[in-house]
């Protein structure tokens, strides 16, 4: 599979994630309505079992599933500097990279943590498969 398309499914993949997360009920009620934070943890595990099942079922190679992640950052990074107003070279500042950070808690760790076990546990099943 071409990585364009591996590129495609995964950020298809992630901005489902994130939307059902919105929707699904939080696992704690939040500080406010405007916390967030329990649908983000609700997408981080969505993303976090789509990512294991991309490299442990399917068999991903990791290089290709890091790159996925390089789009999603450009995108939530426009997100931002939607809501923030800073356009051009204030893009980079440090408000929007402090915000694209904190997003990468729900949604670039996961990604990276189910990578992660994904591998252990492809390597543990074709090591045992090999004895």
């Amino acid at each position: 599979m071409k990585i364009s398309l591996r590129l495609i499914i995964a950020n298809a993949a992630m901005f489902l994630c994130a939307v059902a997360g919105a929707f699904l009920p939080g696992l704690w009620s939040g500080v406010s309505g405007r916390d967030f934070r329990p649908q983000a943890v609700n997408a981080g595990i969505l993303i976090l079992v789509v990512s294991f099942l991309l490299r442990y079922r399917f068999k991903w190679p990791i290089l290709q599933m890091l790159l996925c992640l390089v789009p999603t950052q450009f995108i939530i990074l426009l997100c931002i500097s939607n809501f923030s107003g800073f356009t051009g070279s204030e893009l980079f500042n440090e408000f929007n990279l402090g915000w694209l950070f904190f997003m990468d808690i729900f949604i670039a760790t996961p990604w990276v943590i189910g990578i992660f076990i994904g591998s252990i546990i492809l390597r543990k099943k074709t090591a045992s498969e090999s004895i």
